[in-house]
């Protein structure tokens, strides 16, 4: 069953109970309050004929010395003294009915006078021929005689009227009953929406629908249900969120590395098929074996160290003093010949200095940058690397006369993914992550990196070290 039907019903069934047994206790209430106020108008009615009794007893017990005479005058007396009375009364002694009036039906004193003691009275609710009364009876004694007054008195509208109050109570259930199933309809409905909501927002969360709306305005348990929900989808999305970016790193290295492998791969393949196609001398055998031996290594190197970059985010990387001559003539070793497979000419002038980096992976930013700047020409291609020390800092500018970047795009190249020429990027293998990690590797070292370009022109990339070491 429904937590609805289950509201629904508990609510009209307690409802019910509640109103049935408050409606029932008010009329047996108002009926014992009105039978308490009968009872003492019996007790009233007795008093009275006990008061005659009692006064015209004294007076003619000093006239009369037989008990007989006296007896008969007082009843006589007693007789007319209350033959106005609409109330029926009997007077007795142990042995005989003294007066009996409007046909007073004694079997009931005989009942209840067994127990009475001296000058004590008691009453007993009674039905006859459909008719209701409370017979009150009284135990006095005078001059050793024992007698008992006992009398009628009439309540049929005390029963009539708590019949009549059941009828109406019957009818007036019916109405609370229909007016029952309005409100607990509504009152169900009204407790049961926000977890109604609540099981929307669980089947849209469980389609992927993260960005759920759920309305909470109350500040019972359901309320505080629905933002504990609201704070699990949130947490879920973001936990999304993360599997996302772990997963666009994973990408982000696959193609990186994969871009990364062009360059020496070209270099080693250009070295190994000038040993296999021509005579070398053995100088120029050993020169060409160990930078095979280099790239081969810096490849094995570079896998690791951008795994740890991209996926991972370590920033621990060891900086070490290198000579800005050593790292850019490797640099030039290793594009060399790339750039002479795509006739691009290639110059490059050095100025003596020291800068605190992470070979490889600044070897891969100013890779990355040729690269692109061989990429970006069409014919007649120059690339010129050049390495100035300027003041406490050491500026290392690759320049090209290619096709150039827009303004527009120029401040989105190091965005991941981006490419300024789809096409053209696809063709040589790309992706758009190649800035995105020159970017990442940039920063991982506080230098700076500018791009000035001029659209047909070509494209100026300055890479700007600080020297000495860093934190």
């Amino acid at each position: 069953m429904k937590l609805f039907w289950k509201f629904f019903f508990c609510i009209m069934i307690v409802t019910q109970i509640c109103f049935s047994i408050g409606c029932y206790a008010l009329i047996q209430t108002n009926f014992k309050d009105s039978l308490k106020r009968e009872i003492e108008s019996t007790y009233n009615e007795n008093d009275m004929v006990y008061s005659l009794f009692s006064f015209n007893y004294s007076i003619l017990r000093y006239e009369y010395y037989d008990e007989e005479s006296a007896n008969n005058q007082l009843s006589s007396l007693l007789s007319y003294q209350t033959m106005r009375t609409e109330t029926p009364f009997q007077i007795e002694t142990d042995s005989k009915v003294m007066i009996n009036y409007k046909y007073f039906d004694n079997k009931y004193n005989t009942e209840l006078k067994k127990s009475l003691k001296n000058n004590q009275r008691v009453y007993k609710v009674i039905s006859k021929d459909d008719h209701y009364y409370i017979n009150c009876i009284r135990r006095i004694q005078f001059d050793k005689i024992n007698y008992f007054i006992g009398n009628y008195h009439q309540i049929d509208d005390l029963f009539i009227n708590r019949s009549q109050q059941f009828q109406l109570f019957s009818i007036l259930m019916i109405f609370i009953f229909i007016v029952n199933v309005v409100v607990s309809f509504v009152l169900s409905w009204w407790l049961t929406r926000p977890l109604n909501q609540l099981s929307s927002a669980t089947k849209s969360l469980a389609n992927h629908n993260y960005n759920v709306y759920l309305p909470v305005s109350n500040k019972d348990e359901i309320g505080e249900l629905s933002r504990d929900f609201l704070f699990m989808a949130e947490q879920i999305q973001n936990y999304i969120e993360e599997l996302k970016g772990y997963n666009q790193k994973q990408e982000m290295f696959i193609g990186n590395f994969t871009h990364e492998l062009k360059t020496p791969l070209t270099s080693i393949i250009g070295y190994a098929d000038m040993l296999r196609s021509k005579k070398v001398s053995e100088h120029e055998l050993i020169l060409s074996a160990n930078q095979i031996v280099l790239e081969g290594r810096r490849l094995e190197s570079i896998s690791k160290k951008l795994m740890d970059l991209i996926v991972l985010k370590k920033h621990d990387f060891q900086f070490y003093k290198t000579s800005t001559t050593l790292f850019l003539n490797e640099i030039a070793d290793t594009i060399s010949p790339v750039l002479k497979k795509a006739n691009i000419q290639f110059s490059i002038e050095i100025d003596e200095g020291e800068i605190y980096i992470e070979k490889d992976l600044m070897k891969t930013v100013c890779l990355n940058l040729i690269d692109n700047a061989k990429n970006a020409i069409e014919e007649n291609g120059e690339i010129r690397l050049q390495g100035i020390k300027k003041d406490k800092e050491y500026h290392i500018i690759i320049s090209d006369n290619g096709k150039g970047i827009s303004e527009e795009d120029i401040h989105k190249i190091t965005e991941a993914f981006y490419m300024v020429d789809k096409s053209r990027t696809r063709e040589h293998g790309g992706a758009g992550l190649g800035l995105a990690i020159v970017n990442e590797i940039v920063n991982l070292h506080h230098a700076s990196i500018h791009f000035d370009s001029v659209l047909t022109k070509g494209t100026q990339v300055t890479l700007i070290l600080k020297e000495g070491k860093h934190d």
